[in-house]
């Protein structure tokens, strides 16, 4: 009895943990909402009001919104969240924040699956629960947060059928098909993993009745076959080929000197093949896969401002190093067993659908890597708490010290300073620029927002609480990203300024970037580190420097 109480006290207390540095100062997580997540809270509202997205498009698998196709998950999830609390503040991060949490609890479930060991479980879901990827990702509206979720649950109900829960099965084919639904990257991580698991396993599947496995096999086809449709018959496409290193319009010449350099000099054969769209593309490939291991990526900053806290990486260094031990621990091992093949198959493949991509490495394309990485760091930390090497556990309180001070760094430059640093990457001053429009609106004929503040219509969407019918019922968004110079509102236009177009017989209220304007401003937004974030002014303004 008193066993049974220990473990749940375990788990309990380190999920207590993981919920605490999840939420703690949560409204500090960014200094503002980023436009992706503007984006999923009014198009979550819009769903709730209309039943479609910002362009009129009724329950879509895939949102349009700035021409970047966002996965219809996330924003799905957000729906009862607007509907409880409204479309405001940071409502759009909870889904992420209870879904990063429970990844927590998961990754115990998982791992103790596994291994069949509750120490290793524990230790891997600490390791987890102060891990700064998820950490920060959990704190804020990533789609690659919830990924990471649906997928350790997926392979822990798999386990739980292969452990001989038959019925398991089909509870973790629909954890998988709806991770589908939740990034990008899931469409090639997933079928990936469930390959693994069907050639690791294929013997307990085909153990099944006949009967059992169609029923499967009818579930799997059923829940993935929506959007099996739209990816091929929807705008989804036109993401793969925005971001790809395989499309064509990336790539134009390559090396066209090196090329040239070749063929004047007789090296015909190799500038035919060194010099071509092909084995750049393969260098390249092969370049960002390996980028995703670098200490460079894990430990330090090298990955977009947004995706970890100043001066901090994803992973702490001294869990880099309980990473290796666990490497080790498992290399070591000369039984190869299955669920080691896992691990690494898991680590080896997580990154693919980021290296496909030009802005590799990618901590949101690639953060299914968090799964492998904490089950490496629980087995270090378990292998390095061994009682009979007093070695080992002189190694592990070392660590342990150093873990608190490292993690208590990186807890400090997030809740301290991350704010005030990457202010402008969070795209701050767009909603104080609502208000301020709001307030002033009445004195203007024309108010007109430069374009150079990209996707800003979606701000005066959210902050203007623009009633999403109202909207819809004027013809809503026009155009994301490319040509999104047609959206207007009312008074408001959104629009490349020319200032050779602005004229004295209207009144306009000008809102561009920080000196855009050649005219002096009315007001400037001040970002939390002082420097302008946004400058506004007017045309009155021009017609001083007209005089």
């Amino acid at each position: 009895m008193l066993g049974k109480f220990k473990k749940y006290i375990l788990i309990l207390s380190v999920l207590f943990i993981a919920i605490f540095v999840r939420t703690y100062a949560f409204e500090k997580s960014a200094t503002s909402l980023n436009w992706d997540e503007v984006s999923i809270t009014y198009n979550a509202w819009s769903l709730l009001e209309t039943g479609k997205d910002e362009y009129g498009d009724t329950l879509p698998l895939v949102f349009r919104s700035f021409d970047d196709y966002k996965s219809p998950l996330y924003i799905y999830l957000t729906v009862p969240f607007v509907a409880i609390f409204g479309p405001v503040g940071n409502v759009v991060r909870l889904p992420s924040l209870i879904l990063g949490s429970f990844s927590v609890l998961g990754i115990y479930l998982l791992t103790f699956q596994l291994f069949k060991k509750r120490k290793i479980a524990i230790f891997t879901s600490l390791f987890l629960a102060l891990l700064p990827w998820s950490i920060h990702f959990s704190r804020v509206a990533f789609e690659g947060n919830i990924l990471v979720f649906f997928i350790i649950f997926g392979i822990y109900f798999f386990y739980k059928f292969v452990n001989g829960k038959h019925n398991n099965i089909n509870i973790s084919i629909i954890f998988f098909a709806i991770g589908m639904y939740a990034y990008h990257s899931a469409k090639l991580i997933i079928p990936l993993i469930v390959a693994i698991l069907i050639i690791l396993y294929w013997k307990q599947i085909f153990s099944l009745t006949r009967r059992q496995i169609i029923f499967s096999v009818l579930l799997s086809l059923i829940l993935i076959a929506p959007l099996t449709y739209s990816i091929f018959f929807s705008g989804a496409q036109k993401r793969f080929e925005d971001t790809s290193i395989f499309s064509k319009k990336n790539i134009d010449q390559v090396d066209p000197a090196r090329k040239l350099f070749d063929i004047e000099n007789g090296n015909n054969l190799p500038s035919k093949l060194f010099h071509n769209r092909s084995f750049y593309q393969l260098d390249l490939l092969f370049s960002n896969y390996l980028s995703h291991f670098s200490p460079e990526f894990l430990i330090y900053t090298h990955d977009n401002p947004r995706h970890h806290a100043t001066r901090a990486g994803l992973v702490l260094l001294s869990q880099f190093v309980f990473i290796l031990f666990g490497m080790w621990l498992l290399i070591k091992k000369k039984k190869f067993n299955k669920e080691k093949i896992l691990v690494f198959s898991l680590l080896l493949t997580s990154p693919m659908a980021s290296a496909l991509t030009f802005e590799a490495p990618h901590s949101i394309r690639a953060s299914v890597l968090m799964i492998p990485l904490s089950i490496l760091g629980g087995l270090g930390i378990s292998w390095l708490s061994k009682k009979n090497n007093r070695l080992q556990r002189i190694i592990l309180g070392l660590l342990i010290i150093f873990t608190l001070v490292n993690f208590y760094f990186y807890y400090h430059q997030y809740i301290s300073h991350y704010k005030f640093e990457t202010s402008q990457d969070w795209q701050f001053g767009r909603k104080e620029a609502v208000e301020y429009t709001n307030e002033v609106e009445y004195q203007y004929d024309e108010i007109w927002i430069s374009n150079k503040l990209e996707q800003s219509y979606i701000y005066w969407l959210l902050y203007l609480k623009v009633n999403p019918e109202i909207y819809l019922s004027h013809g809503g968004t026009k155009a994301g990203y490319e040509g999104f110079e047609e959206n207007t509102l009312g008074k408001y236009r959104f629009i490349n300024i020319n200032p050779k177009t602005i004229t004295n017989d209207k009144k306009i209220l000008l809102i561009g970037e920080k000196d855009e304007f050649l005219a002096k401003p009315i007001k400037q937004i001040l970002s939390p580190n002082k420097d302008t974030a946004i400058d506004i002014t007017d045309s009155s303004q021009y017609e001083k420097i007209n005089k």
